[in-house]
């Protein structure tokens, strides 16, 4: 009886452990994970920048490099709320905008980290 009893417990202490583990690797080196899909077009929405702004800044002919880039995964001081807006209703009307607008001023007050964004 005693036997049927530690079972569960163990199985209880495997679970609880691997659920640490997965967080803990889930956060580990956060900061230098790479973006899918989705936070590269989060960072494009809360730039303020349309996908063909950013097209024709990026792809204008010259080497790419990460600089590139940068400039749109982050929030543009010139460009507002009103910019994120219309981006999302030039690009993507399907999406609602609170989420956006809630995700600029995250980043806003948290920096444009990789770990602020994910």
């Amino acid at each position: 009886m005693r036997h049927l009893q530690l079972a569960p417990n163990r199985l209880r202490f495997l679970i609880v452990v691997l659920l640490m583990v997965g967080i803990f690797f889930r956060f580990f080196n956060l900061d230098r994970k790479v973006y899918w899909h989705d936070e590269t077009f989060t960072s494009l929405r809360i730039s303020g920048y349309t996908a063909n702004e950013a097209k024709q800044q990026i792809f204008n002919g010259r080497i790419i490099n990460k600089e590139s880039f940068a400039k749109f995964q982050s929030p543009n001081m010139e460009k507002g709320l009103r910019d994120t807006i219309i981006s999302l209703e030039v690009d993507d009307p399907q999406h609602p905008p609170l989420y956006y607008i809630l995700a600029r001023l995250w980043v806003g007050i948290f920096g444009n980290s990789v770990t602020v964004i994910k």
